[in-house]
This record gives structure tokens, sequence and C-alpha cells, in this order.
């Protein structure tokens, strides 16, 4: 199995801890509109490299404010999207709720990069696109 597939398992599970748990999403978008929603979206190279793989580079620019990915106030890389964004919801007693289950996913996607001797760093999920882009637009 890849280090792709294991990611992609690993996504499943969590999204299925997630159905069980019914936080409330609207999917109108705001959360991905980071200046005005006020927050930072956080992820490791290993899954921008996998968003990148599977999504392709966004079509969109990368700036601060808005996830190049969101077309519409829809996103257009849903299936592959990062840890972050997946467990990020807007109802504000929601994000107490998603620390722990963050940390627990959290542990074993750094655990599968340590398994495939991947390189790792954990910034914001814009810069990294940024970097990362290039290299897959290369390939």
């Amino acid at each position: 199995m890849s280090w792709q597939a294991e990611l992609s398992q690993i996504y499943r599970e969590l999204d299925k801890c997630l159905s069980k748990l019914a936080p409330e999403c609207k999917a109108c978008g705001e959360c991905c509109h980071f200046d005005s929603f006020g927050h930072v979206l956080y992820a490791s190279s290993m899954e921008v490299n996998y968003l990148l793989e599977k999504a392709g580079p966004p079509k969109e620019p990368i700036t601060k404010k808005v996830c190049p990915y969101l077309v519409n106030n829809l996103c257009t890389a849903r299936e592959e999207r990062t840890l972050g964004c997946r467990i990020f919801f807007c109802q504000k007693d929601w994000q107490s709720t998603s620390q722990d289950l963050y940390h627990k996913f959290f542990r074993r996607i750094k655990e599968l990069s340590i398994k495939y001797q991947l390189e790792w760093y954990y910034t914001s999920m814009l810069s990294a696109l940024g970097e990362l882009k290039e290299e897959h637009v290369e390939k």
C-alpha cells in the first residue's frame, strides 16, 4: 500500500468519526475566507503534496485571504482536503470538541510520514501550496 492510499484511509476514518458526531456544515464557504473568518489553516507538507497530486494545482491564485480551491463558494478539492479542512467547522462550540480528534489524527498522519520517510513540515497551507505547487507543475 502506498502512503497516498494510507492517508486516504486515515481521512475516511476521520470522516466516519465526524459523521457520528454530526457537526453542522452549511457548505457556505465562509471558513475558506481566512482573513474575514480570522484563522490560518495549517497543514503538513505531506498533506499538501497529497492535495496537489489528487486535486491538482489550484486554478485560482494563492492569496492569504481565500482558499484557492474555493470556486463559487464550493470546495473543488473536497475529497482531497487536509485534516484542518476536514475538522474545522464554523460552530463555536465545536472548536473545543474538535481538538482531541484533531490531535489523534494528526499523530497518525505524522506517523505515516515517518513510516514512509517523507519530508515533514507543518505550516500555513497556503504557504505550502505556494512552495509545492511549482514542483507539481514541473512534473
